[in-house]
């Protein structure tokens, strides 16, 4: 069946006593997933809208209620355990589970919220692909609801399968499905309108197009291998969700596609859950720039994703990029590291975008923030120059925001690369200059000179960086507190804290960084190599 974003209706069952003493938290469990599904089913879990009762949080954890293990997560941040109020977890077998979460303060309170997950068993096949068989016409010859096993081996398509709602594919060995450099497309989601389907286990590989395009439909991918698609000179890759509903992208492995690895937007909402996207965005004609055409992985006007223990890594573009008008944006729990454009990017992500106030209504979770990248370790992004691109990278940034509202940064491990955060009025693009409600807090940053020193250079700075010239515009809402940052080099004369080319505030020392009320509460300490996180 379709997924569904599950918004928090208010009602849960009772709470478990809290047994501590004082005020216990108030906890909410949200399930964005959908709690329903054929197995194997991955589920993603949060609490982020528990709010504390008149003690400190010490700990979120969650049982998954088949077995395994109480997740009680937490990132060391400056020597100090952070709890962690997000998880997911795929349950392998049919069943009827109870998830729970629990969450604990320091004096002792204990408070439990459950959600019921159900998990059917997959149907028997009635449809078989064995090797030599036209796997296109074997595909679309399928009926609505169909439960379809490809059995091992190569399989060239002669053109795209369209799918019929319901329809689930399944690998029975390892599967490849290739397009020939030919085929443009492997699964076309056109006017079908194909919803709740499932592809699991497939290496789909050389199509010269999309592998998967969507104007419409929605489907879930397990444990897939998109590789090797698109061709130079073109917008394509692995994927473009533009239209989609809901795309559910469950420990998959994009990878050393073309100007894509994926794209997204315009509606369609993604669960990004595991799995790994590496190499993309390996056109070399020319004709297209990680600079400024695309990235290894963009959404625009997207009005929910989530993005939770993504491996990002080694891309010739950003490796996640938001643009233009979204909404409720969680990246949590990832690794970025070493890619050539920016680690993640918002862009243009405010009001002033099409005249559409989308992000303006703040996070399912009551948060206020429209977009939340928390608990990421980013390192080695936005290089100032590779042998790719030896220029140098316009935005270089582990993370980076233009002309954006609404975004909590907060609880990262950002090391290496040029920028370690830098905040943008882009005031050259026509869409407005708001940087406004921006909290910058907790995170361990890392200041590493990659690059020639001097304003503008892109040389391991972190801070507010307007990389226009002669231009002044203020701040609204921007805060930064309680960051530890760590210095390679002398606090007094190197840069690494703002750069504003259009005020005096140029090559401030950490000092004035604070006297300016960047960060009050932030401190500063030598490079440290057994540094925890």
């Amino acid at each position: 069946m379709p997924l569904k974003l599950q918004k928090n209706t208010g009602t849960y069952p009772a709470p478990v006593p809290p047994g501590g003493t004082g005020t216990p938290p108030t906890v909410v469990l949200v399930t964005p997933t959908a709690t329903t599904g054929i197995a194997p089913h991955s589920v993603i879990a949060q609490g982020f809208g528990t709010t504390a009762g008149n003690s400190a949080i010490t700990s979120y954890a969650f049982d998954w209620g088949d077995g395994t293990a109480v997740t009680n997560a937490t990132k060391n941040i400056n020597g100090t355990n952070v709890p962690i109020p997000i998880a997911y977890h795929r349950y392998t077998a049919a069943g009827t589970y109870t998830l729970s979460l629990t969450v604990a303060d320091v004096n002792g309170n204990l408070v439990t919220q459950t959600r019921t997950i159900t998990v059917t068993a997959r149907p028997a096949h009635t449809v078989t692909i064995n090797p030599g068989d036209n796997i296109t016409n074997a595909l679309n010859n399928a009926a609505v609801g169909a439960i379809i096993k490809i059995n091992a081996g190569t399989y060239t398509a002669t053109g795209s399968w369209n799918p019929k709602n319901d329809q689930v594919v399944f690998a029975n060995g390892a599967v490849t499905v290739s397009g020939g450099g030919t085929v443009g497309t492997f699964a076309a989601f056109m006017n079908t309108g194909a919803t709740g389907v499932r592809v699991q286990g497939l290496r789909i590989t050389a199509f010269s197009f999309w592998a998967l395009y969507f104007n419409t439909g929605s489907a879930i991918f397990q444990d897939c291998e998109v590789d090797t698609c698109g061709v130079n000179g073109t917008v394509s890759g692995g994927l473009n969700g533009y239209l989609a509903s809901v795309i559910v992208l469950d420990n998959c492995h994009f990878h050393d596609n073309k100007s894509y690895g994926m794209a997204g937007g315009s509606g369609a909402t993604h669960y990004v859950m595991g799995g790994e996207y590496d190499h993309n965005f390996n056109d070399t004609s020319g004709s297209f720039s990680p600079l400024t055409d695309d990235g290894v992985w963009k959404n625009v006007h997207v009005p929910a994703d989530y993005v939770v223990g993504v491996n990002a890594h080694d891309n010739q573009g950003h490796a996640l990029w938001w643009d233009g008008s979204n909404v409720n944006v969680y990246v949590c729990l990832c690794t970025v590291t070493s890619n050539y454009g920016n680690g993640i990017f918002s862009e243009i992500n405010n009001a002033a975008a099409g005249g559409v106030a989308m992000n303006l209504s703040g996070n399912l979770d009551g948060s206020g923030f429209s977009f939340r990248w928390l608990f990421n370790t980013l390192t080695g992004n936005g290089y100032p120059a590779t042998s790719f691109f030896p220029t140098g990278n316009i935005y270089p940034a582990n993370l980076f925001v233009s002309k954006s509202d609404k975004i909590e940064i907060a609880y990262n491990w950002i090391d290496g690369g040029a920028h370690g955060i830098a905040l943008d009025y882009q005031v050259s693009r026509a869409e407005g200059h708001n940087l406004a409600n921006i909290s910058v807090h907790d995170n361990d940053i890392r200041l590493r000179e990659t690059g020639a020193s001097g304003a503008g250079s892109g040389a391991g700075l972190v801070g507010f960086h307007n990389s226009f010239a002669g231009t002044a515009y203020s701040l609204t809402a921007v805060t930064f507190s309680n960051n530890h940052y760590f210095a390679a080099h002398d606090n007094a004369t190197w840069e690494h804290f703002i750069v504003y080319t259009g005020t005096s505030e140029v090559n401030n020392t950490f000092a004035q960084w604070k006297a300016n009320g960047y960060d009050t509460v932030g401190s500063t300490m030598a490079l440290d190599t057994a540094w925890p996180h």
